[in-house]
């Protein structure tokens, strides 16, 4: 931006503005007409002017974000940033080739070019950041601006105009122009003028525009997915854009506002983030915040974790102008990453389950602080406080920061709020995936029904994803107990623990690449809870199977119950149900069984007959019933390349125990009823068994039902009408139950989403103390009548009194 937009003062657009049938019915005189003329167009240019320093607000902000002007450089975490970006800078700069390319590089046309030609742009950004960023020795170093000139005249031919846009659309159209607008933003003044018109043109064609309201219509294509509104001629024309996608392509598009004083592409920059950062109907936050990409696809550690950090840039840098998000969405925001994102983190790893096809692309790396706390803890909002706290918990756990947040940690890292974690169960009904973060441990169980997406097959990544839907229960003691030491390959992909499946082999992406998939069953899954119990219930009909059953879980405060009835599968091959698929820590760690420890050599499988509890490697496993469970330890094998087609095929190892029922073949009314007890010795896992900790009330094929003998907290699963104790129900339902001295707490949802009123009764009379809007209940005949008019799988909690 220009000196003079810096330096001017903000003017106030503050006249007062007439209706238009106010100056219809105005005698106006022709002098008096050009008068009000000249001062609207006074006012017109005061208020253009307002919004040029707003604008050049907004890129100051930007700039001192990304050169870290406010971090103080003798902070540990801060210098070990700037060292990281030195060293990126000098690497490219001396690996760097006389003509502006790399010799690791490939730049011929062929698969994955666009890939190979963004990291080629990505290098040029490291050496603007070498140059731009103080505090470090490259800073200010002209020979980095001269190597910039040089990689981006060699890559011109090849990602200019005339060039053939071929493969992902994603690297054409957000990669590419992202570190392009980076890089110039950062080397402005100092690049030459040829070369910053040719690098903006550059961003216009990969943008899909060249001037704001009008996209050529020679460029419509299946790639042309564009922020900006097409002209009513353009027939073919599709705004594609929505989600995490829109924002990419928005931040794009703001570089360039930025770069170029333009300020009806800003404008149309701050009306997309305007319309994303809200609950949405489609894709993005959704009504029990968890974030979907690519349809109902569950992304909140995908899509969502670029969502998270991508806007909380957008907020900070626009913090106090007219391109701020309005409090409505910054409430959203901080909804969405509070009761969201946070939720599916567990020490600073998020859980496979949120991460779609990303789990594919190599081991987890630990999470800094995310971008989106500090930013809610240095904004107003209500939830200022919480964000502070969870920001403080995950500095704890990992205190490394980037050199551009270290000033937002710093502003709150001595405001007296102590560190929190969110404790509890929530159930995201939207998505048909539960989380119950108990104490020092962390269980997530994966669904999917006829309103979502169990997973995806995208550019070769997700090629063995079949079961990633059919009720995974995860349980993680550290957080990164399945993403790192190459664990996912060396997974025995058809025995994913929580899943009934059948064992067979299956093609990639055999029943989930297509959707919708064939018709089938499959809307009753849903979960209810309370602030720290929850019941979640799916019955399965296999997207690639005949295989069907009625799946149900139960969280406690120490414990996931599980339950299975109606288990059948017509064909020859065994019908299994898993109980967990564990990496060990050791391989010899020790399993003991009923208080006898098994044998430690490799491989050793068994077939435990009526075991009461099981225990290895910090996790009980409890069994109230007599069933054929199979145990085996063994290390597995597999390469990344079995997930995705581009992965690696280095072999790597791990030691496993597995644990299962065996249903046999031709499955039939088979059963199984297990509980997974985190962070128990063998010795507290036989005391824990004796004391007798639940009961199972019920187990057909019309109610799974188990109360928790310390709590007394009932779990209902009525997959038809039905009573279990003092609770019923007149449709299919499930039903949690908490009862003190003092009162009762009820959590009721409706699996189906079907919305007709229903009737939960309570066999005594009861006063409501707290009805949610939907629900209301009436004492008679001794009893109480609970009505719901239930939408769309929402949990309903209601508190009386006794």
């Amino acid at each position: 931006m220009s000196a003079r937009i810096a330096g001017m003062p903000l003017v106030p657009c503050g006249m007062q503005v007439l209706d238009v049938e106010e100056m219809g019915s105005m005698a106006i005189s022709p002098v008096a007409a050009v008068t009000l003329a000249c001062v609207l167009a006074v006012s017109l240019g005061q208020c253009a002017n307002a919004a040029d320093v707003e604008l050049g607000k907004v890129k100051a902000n930007l700039l001192g974000y990304l050169t870290g002007a406010q971090a103080d450089r003798k902070d540990a975490a801060v210098a070990e940033s700037l060292r990281d970006i030195e060293q990126s800078a000098r690497s490219v700069l001396t690996s760097m080739r006389p003509e502006g390319s790399w010799e690791d590089i490939h730049y011929a046309a062929g698969p994955d070019q666009e890939a190979r030609l963004s990291r080629h742009l990505d290098r040029i950004a490291a050496l603007a950041r070498g140059f731009a960023v103080p505090g470090q020795a490259l800073a200010g170093n002209g020979e980095l601006v001269q190597a910039a000139e040089k990689a981006f005249t060699f890559i011109r031919p090849l990602v200019g105009e005339d060039c053939a846009k071929r493969g992902n659309w994603w690297y054409w159209q957000i990669a590419m122009p992202g570190a392009l607008g980076e890089t110039l933003l950062l080397l402005e003044g100092h690049l030459r003028p040829g070369t910053v018109a040719d690098v903006e043109a550059t961003m216009r064609h990969l943008l899909m525009e060249d001037a704001i309201d009008a996209p050529r219509p020679s460029q419509i294509g299946y790639w042309h997915r564009t922020l900006l509104p097409a002209p009513e001629s353009t027939a073919k024309y599709e705004r594609l854009h929505v989600g995490q996608n829109r924002i990419w392509v928005a931040m794009n598009h703001l570089y360039l506002a930025l770069l170029t004083d333009d300020l009806k592409r800003a404008e149309v920059v701050r009306e997309a983030f305007g319309d994303e950062v809200r609950v949405q109907q489609g894709e993005g936050i959704q009504e029990d915040y968890s974030f979907h990409q690519h349809g109902p696809l569950l992304y909140t550690g995908g899509y969502g974790r670029g969502f998270t950090e991508d806007v909380a840039e957008y907020i900070w840098i626009t913090r106090g102008t007219h391109y701020q998000i309005p409090q409505a969405g910054l409430d959203a925001f901080a909804g969405y990453v509070l009761d969201g994102a946070v939720w599916s983190i567990y020490g600073n790893y998020y859980d496979p389950s949120v991460r779609g096809r990303e789990i594919t692309r190599g081991n987890d790396h630990p999470m800094a602080m995310p971008l989106s706390l500090l930013v809610l803890a240095n904004v107003p909002n209500p939830r200022r406080e919480e964000a502070i706290g969870v920001a403080k918990s995950f500095h704890q756990i990992n205190p490394s920061c980037r050199m551009q947040d270290a000033p937002l940690w710093a502003a709150i890292r001595d405001m007296p709020v102590s560190p929190s974690l969110p404790r509890g169960h929530r159930h995201y009904w939207k998505s048909d995936y539960t989380v119950h973060r108990g104490a020092g441990f962390f269980a997530s169980l994966r669904m999917w029904s006829d309103r979502t997406k169990p997973a995806e097959l995208i550019n070769g990544e997700g090629l063995n994803s079949w079961h990633l839907g059919d009720g995974l229960l995860w349980v993680f003691l550290q957080g990164s107990d399945y993403g790192t030491r190459d664990v996912l390959p060396t997974l025995d992909w058809l025995r994913l623990p929580g899943t009934t499946v059948e064992r067979k082999h299956l093609k990639a992406a055999e029943g989930y690449e297509d959707w919708p998939p064939p018709a089938a069953k499959r809307a009753f899954v849903g979960g209810a809870f309370t602030a720290g119990h929850g019941v979640s219930a799916m019955e399965l009909a296999a997207a690639a199977s005949p295989l069907t059953a009625h799946k149900s879980w139960f969280f406690f405060d120490d414990e996931v119950v599980c339950l299975g009835s109606d288990i059948a599968c017509p064909t020859d091959n065994p019908t299994e149900t898993i109980v967990n698929q564990r990496p060990l820590t050791e391989a010899r760690v020790p399993l003991t069984v009923d208080g006898a420890t098994k044998p430690s050599a490799l491989p050793w499988s068994e077939e435990l007959r009526n075991a009461k509890w099981a225990q290895c490697d910090g996790i009980g496993y409890l069994f109230p019933e007599p069933g054929r469970v199979r145990a085996q330890r063994t290390v597995q094998s597999g390469a990344w390349r079995t997930m995705t087609e581009t992965g690696s095929g280095e072999v790597h190892e791990n030691p496993f125990l597995t644990l299962w029922f065996d249903h046999g073949a031709q499955a039939k009314g088979a059963t199984y009823a297990y509980g997974v007890v985190p962070n128990k010795t063998a010795g507290q896992m036989q005391a824990y068994a004796e004391s007798a900790p639940v009961t199972i009330l019920a187990h057909t094929s019309a109610v799974h039902a188990i109360r928790h003998n310390r709590t007394g907290a009932v779990g209902i699963v009525f997959w038809e009408p039905g009573s279990v104790g003092k609770v019923s129900a007149d449709r299919a339902c499930i039903v949690l139950c908490e009862e003190s001295a003092k009162g009762l707490t009820l959590a009721v949802s409706d699996p189906t989403h079907e919305g007709s009123a229903f009737h939960v009764t309570i066999s005594e009379p009861l006063a409501a103390v707290q009805l949610p809007a939907g629900v209301s209940s009436a004492a008679e005949d001794g009893k109480t009548v609970v009505t719901y008019h239930a939408e769309k799988g929402r949990n309903y909690v209601v508190q009386f009194a006794k």
